[in-house]
């Protein structure tokens, strides 16, 4: 039951959190922070940015420092604020690390801006799929930058942005 009409709901069967957007039964994981697994300072730091009138909010170096745990409370932060309007986090190993980014960007009401380029990044057919599922629902995203990501997409043909 979602009693704050955020757009969550809890499938027990899949024990985890969703979001569905536009009601038409598609489901994308939710990155929800919980406080009780996730002990960082970045947590308390994020939690209070999702109610702050910050608009723009930019990493260096953010794999040297933030842990899985602390890019799912981030990707909460983003879904949950209603100012942040620019993010920029550079330089992430993986698409799994970015994954609670894009998957919070498509129920984020203030994202205008993302940049998350990466020399290192490489997309694969699922990870797409869920990243522009997610992106397709999002209305307030203007400008969007993936510089230097791979995408392998079909087998034997790779392309780069």
């Amino acid at each position: 039951m979602d009693h704050l009409n955020t757009g969550t709901k809890l499938l027990p069967v899949s024990r985890g959190y969703y979001f569905i957007p536009g009601g038409k039964g598609q489901r994308l994981p939710l990155p929800l922070c919980i406080s009780g697994q996730h002990k960082s300072v970045f947590h308390d730091l994020f939690c209070s940015i999702a109610n702050s009138p910050l608009q723009s909010l930019t990493f260096l170096y953010p794999s040297l420092y933030l842990s899985v745990g602390d890019l799912v409370c981030l990707g909460d932060c983003v879904r949950r604020s209603k100012h942040l309007t620019r993010l920029k986090l550079p330089n992430l190993k993986s698409i799994e690390s970015y994954m609670p980014i894009l998957l919070a960007v498509g129920g984020s009401n203030a994202i205008q801006t993302l940049r998350i380029d990466s020399n290192t990044v490489s997309v694969w057919d699922k990870a797409f799929q869920l990243a522009v599922t997610s992106l397709r629902h999002n209305s307030t995203l203007r400008t969007l930058s993936l510089a230097h990501w791979t995408f392998d997409l079909q087998v034997g043909v790779r392309n780069s942005v």
